[in-house]
């Protein structure tokens, strides 16, 4: 798992877990007049840590937007073909090699994921089932994707090929 994807889990752990307690807390002044009493007190007597409350749960909550909306925002490449440039959204580019890997090697079960990284440079992640036994596939592969990405979409840029063992 990427560290971005764990950072987004646990921010999603986090707003469910003060969801929770927000939810908690209000069922409790239903339920107990003594800690309705308690905190209608503590409200009028220092209303000042409500505010500075506020203003963090405030603050964590531009900082969760923002976050979310960078971790979640789609990742484009920049094509250029015949002196036109196009952005060329990541899945589409890892369907397409998915698709040729499953048709040039049906006997392989490996996952794929592609990112963009440093000024619109592929990485390609290959998940395999055991690199044991497969040299041969594995040294076929990156000329078999360097010619894939030249020829149909006119990637002439280098890429980092990763190969990741799933076990």
């Amino acid at each position: 798992m990427r560290t971005v994807n764990l950072l987004a889990s646990a921010m999603h752990l986090l707003i469910v877990l003060a969801m929770f307690a927000i939810g908690f807390f209000l069922v409790m002044i239903y339920l107990s007049p003594h800690f309705c009493n308690f905190f209608l007190d503590l409200l009028l007597n220092d209303s000042v840590m409500f505010l500075k409350i506020g203003l963090t749960i405030g603050l964590f909550t531009v900082i969760s937007f923002v976050t979310f909306y960078y971790i979640h925002k789609g990742q484009y490449i920049k094509f250029y073909i015949k002196q036109n440039k196009y952005q060329v959204n990541i899945d589409i580019i890892k369907s397409y090699l998915q698709n040729y890997l499953k048709v040039m090697y049906p006997d392989k079960k490996n996952e794929l994921d592609v990112y963009v990284i440093l000024k619109d440079k592929l990485e390609i992640v290959i998940d395999m089932e055991s690199l044991n036994g497969q040299k041969e596939f594995i040294m076929d592969l990156e000329p078999v994707i360097k010619n894939l990405l030249s020829e149909k979409l006119n990637y002439q840029k280098d890429f980092i090929l990763t190969l990741k063992n799933k076990n």
